[in-house]
């Protein structure tokens, strides 16, 4: 092996050595979903299970009941889609959740008291069970994702959530193409943590070590 061909070689691996970042990934499976936002350790869950005044609001802020704040702040567009609080298994994934109704327009944006996140989800109650409709996720940040969730049965739970691990975002927001289609929102979560270099960026990085020390082998030889 020439002494030319390592130290080109160890140049080449340096160079595109940089880290590798996945792009933001939707998930449908919370488990999936948990481990690619660094493990449930990592996240902030509002479970809502504390909730115990009837209200109807434009905002929830983690604490309408005198509660202790969770973090979480939901905020509904128009009194249409205006969230109440609900206790009914059909809506709810266990204990209580949050309701509201889709379509006509209607969207919930939730942001966080910790300020900016790399991953956000949540499990849907009695979604699209008037019929298919079409989730949407939007980031502050861009990221987007529309998914066809096909018509349901009473009692469905679904869960929808996005990582980004490598830009944080400060709000997601929700909308339901379904017009009357009523929707509970529970066990929010949300948080996470940066990604690491991708196999392939250590493989890289691994071989320019390699060469690196190759080249400087031949070095020690040839002024030996």
């Amino acid at each position: 092996m020439s002494f030319r061909f390592l130290k080109g070689l160890a140049f080449l691996c340096a160079i595109t050595a940089t880290p590798v970042f996945a792009t933001p990934t939707f998930y449908t499976d919370e488990a999936s979903f948990q481990t690619a936002a660094g493990g449930i350790s990592n996240l902030s869950i509002d479970e809502f299970d504390g909730l115990s005044t009837s209200f109807s609001s434009l905002m929830y802020n983690g604490s309408v009941d005198g509660s202790p704040a969770t973090g979480l702040n939901v905020t509904a567009n128009s009194s249409a889609g205006n969230i109440v609080d609900d206790n009914s298994s059909t809506y709810c994934l266990s204990g209580s959740c949050l309701r509201a109704t889709g379509g006509s327009g209607n969207q919930w944006d939730f942001t966080f008291d910790e300020g900016s996140v790399y991953a956000f989800g949540l499990w849907l109650g009695d979604f699209a069970t008037v019929g298919q409709s079409t989730l949407t996720l939007l980031t502050d940040t861009g990221a987007i994702s529309s998914y066809v969730f096909p018509n349901q049965s009473r009692g469905t739970d679904n869960f929808f959530g996005i990582v980004d691990s490598t830009t944080q975002f400060v709000k997601a927001s929700l909308t339901a193409s379904t017009s009357g289609d009523i929707i509970g929102f529970d066990n929010v979560q949300w948080g996470g943590t940066t990604s690491v270099p991708e196999p392939g960026t250590l493989l890289l990085l691994g071989l320019g070590i390699v060469g690196l020390a190759l080249v400087r082998r031949k070095r020690s030889k040839s002024n030996s």
